[in-house]
């Protein structure tokens, strides 16, 4: 849930950025519902305990947000030479953003809570949860690989 939001987050920036840089043509930026969509989330993240369907409805309603600002970036890159007014870090944070949109619906339609190469950081996306079961915490995150040096060799 909270990555759907950081998500929309990244998206509407990516929307003004676009904007600004008058690729719109002289239109008006596209209804995004930014305040609307923040207040639900919100709502959602002060509950402790929310319900089955709190979370399904939640999630439901992010995604419903991302996928019309990720229509909205489609038509204002391909209207114009949009995507070069985009960052690196942009590019690879949209690009991210689209796998995460597709494995959270697939996983909202599906009813479950597992799906390949889980993104689990819209910064980082090559982590991945580890369980450990250890007492301090049960999942760790880091990239799944396993270095050692003998030698001054590096044996993977």
């Amino acid at each position: 849930m909270t990555l759907l939001n950081e998500g929309r987050e990244k998206l509407e920036e990516i929307i003004d950025t676009v904007h600004e840089a008058g690729i719109t043509g002289g239109k008006k930026k596209p209804r995004i519902y930014r305040k609307k969509a923040r207040k639900q989330y919100l709502r959602f993240a002060r509950n402790r305990k929310p319900k089955k369907k709190d979370i399904r409805r939640a999630v439901k309603a992010q995604l419903s947000y991302v996928r019309r600002d990720l229509k909205h970036i489609d038509k204002l890159l391909l209207s114009r030479d949009g995507e070069s007014h985009l960052t690196q870090k942009q590019k690879e944070h949209l690009a991210t953003i689209k796998t995460l949109y597709e494995q959270q619906e697939q996983m909202y339609k599906t009813k479950s809570h597992t799906v390949e190469k889980r993104i689990v950081s819209i910064h980082q996306p090559w982590v991945r949860p580890i369980v450990r079961g250890k007492a301090s915490a049960a999942v760790e995150f880091g990239a799944k690989i396993s270095i050692s040096t003998l030698d001054g060799y590096a044996k993977i």
